[in-house]
């Protein structure tokens, strides 16, 4: 949670514009830090955010103790989102403890249930209907072991570009100062915006010391279903290859 708290200040160092909506759903737990973030004082239930002028802005309040890992949770945040803030482009980025095949996201206080692979593409794709948005521009996974082949063809078709790590995230992961190359305009699309984010990554992991250790990765989701296609041959060969 210390690891949330920090890049939520992130985020609101990141400087407010008309081009950038950042919306942002917290589910706090009481096991872990008792401090404020920001201008709100501590909590322990579920609440979205707008983060703009360096505050965070309640956009969703009383919404109980939500499940993060029940992909209707997923679907209802997407469906709110990006429908109270309509955009020419659209992100989501995941965050918490990821394990690659198995899914990611354990949450401590609804017995530490995960979205599997399953849960975050139906989830995606519901939130998307509902919202009228056919693909998401960038699908991000601010987690550990997300750039796994089993994750891309869990998303392929719901989102342009992936951004994952294929290895362990040291905890203060991603450095999301990086959004504030959509304020500026120096990204202006998907593929900028994780390209931004992959820089401020490593620069971020040279300021902690764990530049040795890290992995980020900016993946074309619209090539994947040749690496898919590929792989099938492949296999193909391999199951049809006589063994004796």
């Amino acid at each position: 949670e210390e690891f949330a708290l920090t890049d939520f200040i992130e985020m609101a160092k990141v400087p407010t514009s008309k081009n950038l909506n950042i919306v942002a759903l917290f589910d706090r737990s009481d096991f872990y830090s008792e401090e404020g973030l920001l201008n709100i004082a501590d909590f322990s239930d579920t609440k979205i955010f707008q983060v703009t002028n360096g505050t965070l802005n309640i956009i969703k309040d009383q919404m109980g103790e939500l499940n993060l890992g029940n992909p209707e949770t997923l679907a209802d945040f997407i469906s709110y989102g990006f429908s109270k803030f309509p955009a020419e482009r659209n992100g989501l980025i995941l965050w918490d403890h990821g394990a690659g095949w198995p899914g990611m996201g354990p949450d401590d206080g609804n017995d530490f249930d995960i979205l599997d692979l399953q849960e975050i593409s139906d989830g995606i794709e519901k939130g998307l209907e509902n919202a009228g948005i056919d693909k998401l521009d960038l699908i991000g996974f601010d987690a550990c072991l997300m750039a796994t082949y089993e994750v891309a063809a869990s998303v392929v078709g719901l989102a342009d570009t992936l951004v994952a790590s294929e290895e362990l995230e040291p905890g203060h992961g991603w450095d999301y100062r990086a959004f504030n190359s959509l304020a500026t305009g120096e990204a202006s699309s998907g593929e900028e915006l994780a390209i931004a984010i992959a820089d401020g990554y490593l620069q971020h992991a040279k300021d902690y010391g764990t530049d040795t250790d890290v992995t980020l990765s900016v993946i074309d989701l619209n090539a994947f279903s040749g690496v898919q296609e590929a792989l099938a041959r492949f296999a193909g060969s391999m199951v049809e290859y006589p063994t004796e």
